[in-house]
């Protein structure tokens, strides 16, 4: 998979995601995968950015996509995003 696809990691230290709002996040990208041309507000700018940038991830790659978070209170943040590589 690391020849035909692209990933971008990031981790932070900081207090990280509590699971209920990674909940939300998850919830929210859901809900557009329902009805996108309803949830174009999520896009604008002011809205939360990592969902802008699940949404746009999306819409280029569909189920392809790839978006992995691992988050603790303690241990901060590591989200991994990416997609396939195409010619």
């Amino acid at each position: 998979m690391q020849d035909t696809c692209w990933t971008m990691e990031v981790y932070d230290n900081g207090t990280g995601f509590d699971a209920k709002k990674l909940d939300v996040l998850k919830e929210k990208l859901d809900a557009f995968y329902i009805a996108p041309s309803q949830r174009m507000d999520d896009l604008k700018i002011g809205g939360l950015a990592l969902l802008n940038t699940l949404i746009r991830l999306k819409f280029n790659y569909l189920d392809e996509m790839i978006f992995h978070v691992d988050s603790s209170s303690h241990d901060g943040t590591h989200i991994k995003i990416g997609g396939p590589i195409h010619d």
